[in-house]
């Protein structure tokens, strides 16, 4: 059975501020009551780069060449003025030739304007093994990786590198980091 609520006025909590006023026929809302501005959420990419190759396509996509046992992709990013926390975050990169379990590591540093480089990072940690299908697109989480979390120590200006190691023999091409800022 539905509940009625009858009332022809609404107060806060302390019942000292009237919020709002209402009627048969319309609600007036008192003059302190806010919004807040709309929350925006924006997608950036980043681009993973592998040290001492040119980049390479993969039909459409532009990636690294094939990374194997070891290899390693970098992307750099800057924290943008405004952001109030990180959305998602994920690593995106395509199997070439393999299926099966892969395993990555994820590091990373990050500086502010003046700050030395590196001032606070975090060196390589697993993160969640991914089954890869050959040939296949794959996007792989890199928020709450290790015990220092790079979303929670980021500040508006701030670069950060990120670091991805490939850990298994079989090939895969890196193509970049997406990160989802709210505003």
């Amino acid at each position: 059975m539905p509940s009625v609520i009858q009332a022809d006025l609404l107060k806060d909590a302390s019942a000292t501020k009237t919020l709002a006023t209402l009627s048969s026929s319309a609600v007036t809302l008192h003059s302190d009551v806010t919004f807040p501005t709309k929350v925006t959420d924006r997608t950036d990419f980043y681009y993973l780069l592998a040290q001492d190759t040119d980049p390479k396509n993969y039909g459409n996509y532009y990636t690294t060449p094939d990374r194997g046992n070891e290899d390693t992709a970098v992307a750099s990013a800057v924290v943008p003025a405004g952001y109030s926390s990180v959305v998602d975050a994920y690593m995106w990169w395509i199997s070439n030739g393999y299926s099966g379990a892969l395993q990555m590591q994820l590091s990373w540093s990050l500086s502010a304007n003046s700050e030395a480089q590196g001032a606070v990072a975090q060196t390589y940690t697993n993160m969640a093994s991914i089954t890869a299908t050959n040939d296949n697109m794959h996007r792989q989480s890199i928020l709450d990786v290790g015990s220092t979390h790079w979303e929670d120590s980021i500040a508006q200006g701030d670069i950060i590198g990120f670091r991805i190691k490939h850990t298994n023999t079989a090939n895969l091409r890196f193509i970049g980091i997406s990160i989802t800022w709210r505003f």
